[in-house]
């Protein structure tokens, strides 16, 4: 028997290592001091982080609703009251003069995580949260619901401090403000994330190496 590891963190990092420009984002972001980009949100996530963008100007928001589709996109924009736009019909020009970019379309998350300085991920209120390293391979912490315990990723995470889990917008409050407001903080935390993916690197070569022969 041979332990080989987890093939999807070297699936992230090929990921990561070929993701493609966003130019609405990078124009969202260009000015940006601390840019949150959430992931396969639903309606429980929303509750509680919207609120939380919406009390912090200097914030910008790149979000993908798990769903796509116009009753999902419409409820996001009635819950925030700051400039939106859809990733789909805005230019850069136009997504330069908004707060928040709502990605409206699929095969775009995974690059847009580059954006960002802090990822949510959602799910964690439902059946379970969704890919945490796809954003962690970025250096970023990673933010997720209460429902993680049967993925040992969260687990790990939460234990080497690169992820944390909260229950309510209190626990959330009381988690995402320190990121927030201390810079060195947050980066430590990203750092923490980025390392564990990284550490865990080579299953596939592992794999591939028993099957072809060394």
């Amino acid at each position: 028997v041979t332990v080989a590891g987890d093939t999807r963190f070297d699936r992230v990092t090929d990921i990561m290592e070929s993701c493609v420009e966003i130019p609405q984002a990078a124009a969202l972001t260009r000015d940006a001091s601390l840019t949150i980009v959430a992931g396969s949100t639903w309606p429980p996530d929303e509750s509680n982080l919207l609120p939380c963008f919406n009390a912090h100007p200097g914030m910008k928001l790149i979000i993908a609703p798990h769903e796509v589709n116009e009753e999902r996109i419409a409820a996001i924009e009635s819950q925030l009251n700051r400039p939106s736009c859809r990733l789909s019909t805005a230019t850069p020009e136009e997504a330069a003069k908004c707060d928040c970019i709502i990605v409206d379309c699929y095969g775009k998350l995974s690059s847009a995580y580059r954006y960002g300085n802090i990822a949510y991920i959602g799910g964690g209120f439902g059946v379970g949260i969704h890919n945490l390293n796809e954003a962690a391979v970025y250096d970023i912490p990673v933010i997720f619901g209460p429902h993680y315990h049967k993925f040992k990723e969260a687990r790990d995470l939460i234990k080497c401090k690169g992820g944390f889990s909260f229950s309510n917008k209190e626990e959330f409050d009381a988690i995402i403000e320190p990121i927030v407001n201390d810079k060195k903080l947050r980066e430590q935390y990203g750092k923490n994330a980025g390392n564990y993916v990284k550490e865990n690197l080579g299953a596939t070569r592992i794999i591939y190496a028993d099957i072809v022969g060394r």
